[in-house]
This record gives C-alpha cells, sequence and structure tokens, in this order.
C-alpha cells in the first residue's frame, strides 16, 4: 500500500481523460480544420443545447471536451484545490457539457464572475471556484446575447461577458441558499438554482420585445468507437481503483450505507481507490442501459454519462441510483416515448440526479421520483427556453423539494403512537 493526500483522487489518475480526448480528435480531423472548426463553433454559437459534433464535427466536439477538461484541472491545480467529490464532479459535469453547449471561451465570464465575487465577500476565490464553473450551465444567455445585440463584435462580446459575470454574481449565493429548499436530495444543485434565474431573464428580455425560443440541436453520432472509448475509461477506473490499494480504502460494500445526499463525499468516507471503482462501476451501469436500450448516441447521452460518473464520486451509487432508472425507464414507457431516441435515455440518465431520495427512503419512492422526473423534465426546459442546461437539476430540484416534505409527513404519522 502507498499513502495518498487525504481526501482527494490524485490528479495524475483523471488528468489521461482530457489528454486522450485532445488525441483522439487529432486522429479524426487534421489540426488545420480542427482549429477553424473550434473557431467557427465558438463564434457561431447557438443558445440553447447544441450537439458541436452536429455543426462542427466529433473530433472538434472532442477536442473541445478535452481543452475544458484541462482548464478545469488547471484552474483546481493552480488554487490548490483537491480532486475530492466536488472537484471530481465539477471536472466531469464540465467535460460532458463541452459536447453540448459550453466551450473554453464562454465559460470564462463565469470565473470571472466568481472571482469578482469572493473579493466582495472577502473570501478566497477557491471557495467559490467550483461553483462559478457550474453557473456556466447559463452559457446560452451569453450566446443569445452575442447574437441578438445589433452592435460590432467586439461590442457584443464585451456585454455578452458582463452578462457572463452578472449571472455568476447571483447565481453562486442563490446556489449555496437553495440547497437548503431539498435537503440535499438533488444532486445537480445549481441546475436548480439556474432554472430560476433563466426563467426571471426570459421574462426580463421578453418583455424588453425580444424572441427567445428554445433550441435544440441533437443528432446521433455516428461513430461506434467513442461509446467504447467511454467504456475503456470506466474500466480503466475500476482498474486505477482496484490496483492502487490505497492505504485508506474501505470495502465497496460500505457505500450502500451512505444515502448519498449532499454533501457525501466519497473521496473522504470511503477512499480514492474505492471512489474510482464506484465511478467505473456506475459510468458502466449508464453506458449498459444505453446499449441494452440501442438509444442513439448523441451529445447530451455522452454529457449524461460524463456527469453520472463524476457524480458517482459525490453522492451515485448503485443501490440508490437503479430504482431512480428503472422508474425514470417507466415514466418513458408511460408517456408513449423510445428509449431508443435520444431525449428519453437522456433524462433516465440525469434522472440520477435523484439518487439521494432512493438512498433515504427506499426503492419505491426512488420509483416514484424517478417517474415524476420524465414527467416533469419535458416542461421545465420551455420555462427558461432552454437558457439552463441543467435542465435536469431544475426538474430535480422542484420534485425534491415537493416530495421530500410529502414523504416525510406520512413517515413521521405512520410512526406516530395510536391513542
Amino acid at each position: 500500500m502507498f499513502k495518498l493526500a487525504a481526501n482527494q483522487l490524485p490528479f495524475r489518475w483523471l488528468l489521461p481523460i482530457p489528454i486522450i480526448m485532445i488525441i483522439y480528435a487529432l486522429i479524426l480531423m487534421p489540426v488545420g480544420d480542427l482549429l477553424l472548426n473550434t473557431q467557427s463553433l465558438i463564434l457561431n454559437h447557438q443558445p440553447g443545447i447544441h450537439d458541436y459534433h452536429a455543426t462542427a464535427g466529433l473530433g472538434t466536439a472532442l477536442f473541445n471536451v478535452g481543452i475544458v477538461g484541462l482548464m478545469v484541472m488547471g484552474l483546481l491545480k493552480y488554487y490548490k484545490l483537491p480532486l475530492n467529490a466536488n472537484g471530481t464532479s465539477a471536472l466531469f459535469i464540465m467535460m460532458g457539457f463541452a459536447f453540448i453547449g459550453k466551450n473554453f471561451m464562454n465559460i470564462i465570464p463565469f470565473i470571472i464572475g466568481g472571482f469578482l465575487y469572493s473579493k466582495f465577500q472577502n473570501i478566497p476565490f477557491k471557495r467559490v471556484l467550483v461553483a462559478s464553473l457550474l453557473a456556466s450551465c447559463l452559457a446560452p444567455l451569453i450566446e443569445f446575447t452575442m447574437l441578438s445585440l445589433p452592435y460590432n463584435f467586439a461590442a457584443k462580446y464585451a456585454v455578452s461577458i458582463l452578462v457572463g459575470i452578472v449571472i455568476s454574481l447571483v447565481a453562486i449565493p442563490i446556489a449555496s441558499h437553495i440547497l437548503l429548499t431539498h435537503q440535499g436530495y438533488n444532486l445537480y444543485n445549481m441546475g436548480y438554482a439556474a432554472g430560476f434565474i433563466g426563467i426571471i431573464a426570459v421574462s426580463v428580455l421578453r418583455s424588453f420585445g425580444l424572441e427567445v425560443e428554445k433550441f435544440a440541436l441533437v443528432t446521433e453520432i455516428e461513430n461506434s468507437a467513442l461509446i467504447w472509448l467511454l467504456l475503456a475509461f470506466n474500466i480503466y477506473f475500476i482498474a486505477v481503483g482496484i490496483f492502487s490499494k490505497c492505504e485508506r480504502d474501505k470495502p465497496y460494500k460500505t457505500i450502500y450505507f451512505y444515502s448519498g445526499r449532499l454533501v457525501t463525499d466519497f473521496t473522504r468516507v470511503l477512499g480514492p481507490g474505492t471512489t474510482m471503482i464506484n465511478m467505473g462501476i456506475m459510468g458502466g451501469i449508464g453506458i449498459l442501459f444505453v446499449l441494452v436500450f440501442k438509444a442513439s448516441l448523441s451529445g447530451p447521452i455522452v454529457a449524461g454519462l460524463f456527469t453520472l460518473t463524476g457524480f458517482s464520486s459525490f453522492g451515485n451509487h448503485p443501490k440508490n441510483t437503479l430504482p431512480v432508472m428503472i422508474g425514470a425507464i417507466i415514466g418513458v414507457l408511460f408517456l408513449n416515448h423510445n428509449l431508443t431516441i435520444s431525449a428519453g435515455m437522456v433524462a433516465v440518465l440525469f434522472s440520477t440526479t435523484l439518487a439521494p431520495i432512493a438512498g433515504e427512503y427506499g426503492v419505491l419512492a426512488g420509483l416514484t421520483v424517478g417517474l415524476m422526473h420524465t414527467v416533469l423534465v419535458s416542461s421545465m426546459a420551455s420555462l427558461h427556453a432552454g437558457m439552463n442546461l441543467y435542465n435536469n437539476g431544475f426538474s430535480g430540484g422542484l420534485i425534491a423539494t415537493l416530495f421530500v416534505p410529502i414523504i416525510d409527513a406520512y413517515k413521521e404519522d405512520k410512526n406516530a403512537p395510536r391513542k
């Protein structure tokens, strides 16, 4: 056995992921084309869910994912933030959504906003760095600003940066406060906060006569090698976890003692090796669902797989996640949707934001909230016109906020002494 820094994953364990993404991108596309397509992706980006491989090619999408991943890891390393559950989940959700809306340019204003917030509050920036990264789920508002203003490029870009800064300044405190409303039962907490910000922002824009319509561009990824690359990543996670033999690691079965409710840092309570094993297992389960139901691989599905993997350091494990996913599948079938279509499987993968409810209240509760999620999530995006990329976090937050008090009330009533 060997010693590792407490409560975190070594950077060297996860650094190969973005690097391999960039290498794969260079294999798929010449460097010149890659750079031109990346420039086009940044300058001509439509607001909303934008499957980058559809307009710029799979190589460009993978290159963007790799650059965003290295950027996030660089920031975490520079500010001496560990790859604990908070940092790891942020890294994976940022890389995942770099397939469908985030790029290394439109996240910068949110980082600047987080830096300014830390100065206003007189706190170290490292305390809000992850929150400022997650606030970039509202990046479509920046894109909308760029496309809507009748100014020259420099002026539009300056205003869009200002918009991102302002959003970050308000999203960070709102996300911190709104955690109290769902009591930690919604893993994608920033998505919940961003949903309300998106609704208000869209309402303001429409009040000025601007047309804000939901935009979503999603197409099937025909390169089947990508799903096997993702599977290889998960096998790698499991292998690293097994062969690292870290002295702090607890047996994997102990993970089932935890409900997954925020904040459950598996790197702290189980050790880095066991956390890596869980990430690999959960990512593999997500891929298995995609393959079994023959879902068309798309940017949103890849984002869902990355997110599930990352949050398997922060609450997700098989016992609390599978009931929710099965409930979501029942919901998709109940609505007569097709699981082979991207939207259905995306709802299943992201329903795992509600895993802590199954972990705390049991299988039936997990099935119920999973079903509720698929019913609700498709309607949520229209409220903020797709301006919140973490729409599933918004839906999950509403369900947790409403469902948990109800189940608590009936649970308490059932256990109350009879007169």
